[in-house]
């Protein structure tokens, strides 16, 4: 399973926990963003921890967590222009 499979997974597991209008709100956000590919990679640093603090990241491990999730992006991103490149020619 890569990263953000794994985010994925804890956002349903976080929709157990919603208590306040505010939780579903922001669940419901989230859900809409990380529907999209390569999506941490295209936000802010500072909206990608407020994700990740809100889906229960433990702090001393959002930062690597962000990082590891724009990497493995990137390197999608990098895989898939090789490929396409590779059909042009």
């Amino acid at each position: 399973m890569n990263k953000i499979d794994e985010i994925r997974e804890l956002l349903k597991k976080k929709a157990n926990d919603l208590k306040t209008e505010d939780d579903k709100e922001k669940y419901e956000s989230v859900s809409e963003l990380l529907a999209f590919d390569n999506v941490f990679s295209k936000m802010g640093v500072e909206v990608a921890i407020g994700l990740l603090d809100f889906l229960g990241i433990e702090e001393d491990k959002i930062l690597k967590t962000y990082v590891e999730l724009v990497a493995e992006e990137t390197m999608d991103e990098v895989h898939n222009t090789y490929i396409n490149l590779a059909r042009e020619t």
